[in-house]
């Protein structure tokens, strides 16, 4: 009976603290390689839902209304938005709609509205709300009144919500910020649609920062 509980005595503290150092250095060697892999496939989602935005700016593109088409040129359109030049192909790009894919306070504008707040843009965006099964947010985007928010205001989630949102630096700001919504700009050259990253603080004017489809920027790659 004494030889039995000999031999079932279990770990020593010896045994335990070797043990528990071991996992301490296998964590230390593996989770910075886990961070990496989880951040990686968060942008890999966040390109994919781009992805999906620029279908459905094709689609709306490709509905023939002469409203939606000088919607997407911007015609009479102020300048809340202005124009930026892509650091990749150097050609100017011009911001039509946008929609938040994180919760700030209140207020998450989480479907996509126009950007200049024209008629035209918001023919445009009522197509893209088509494509991406929001049928009963469309025309809702123009006169929007603090205090009285339209159907793009208020929601309980995100249509296209961001999974990446570690602070970086902009390649086209060159200022740190943290990724807050998708901002569908056209290409004044070639004039596809380009799918962008950015920010809207409140009382400023829409800020792009990453580019993201097609040809995601490095940071996103």
């Amino acid at each position: 009976m004494v030889k039995e509980l000999k031999k079932n005595r279990g770990f020593s503290l010896v045994e335990l603290i070797i043990v528990i150092a071991i996992l301490a250095i296998l964590s230390a060697a593996i989770a910075p390689a886990l961070i990496r892999y989880i951040e990686k496939s968060r942008k890999k989602v966040d390109v994919q839902t781009a992805e999906m935005i620029y279908d459905a700016a094709l689609y709306a593109l490709a509905n023939g209304d002469d409203s939606v088409y000088e919607g997407w040129m911007n015609t009479g359109s102020n300048a809340s938005a202005v124009e930026f030049t892509d650091p990749t192909t150097k050609h100017k790009m011009r911001p039509v709609a946008w929609a938040r894919g994180v919760k700030v306070g209140e207020w998450e504008n989480s479907l996509f509205k126009t950007v200049h707040d024209i008629q035209q843009e918001q023919d445009f965006c009522d197509q893209m709300l088509d494509a991406l099964a929001q049928d009963n947010a469309k025309g809702k985007g123009i006169g929007w009144k603090k205090g009285k928010p339209n159907a793009y205001d208020g929601q309980s989630c995100c249509l296209c919500p961001l999974k990446y949102g570690k602070k970086m630096k902009g390649d086209i700001t060159n200022r740190e910020d943290y990724p807050e919504c998708y901002i569908v700009c056209r290409d004044t050259v070639t004039q596809d649609p380009v799918i962008y990253i950015g920010t809207k603080h409140s009382g400023s004017k829409l800020e792009v920062f990453w580019r993201i489809f097609p040809n995601p920027c490095k940071k996103y790659q």
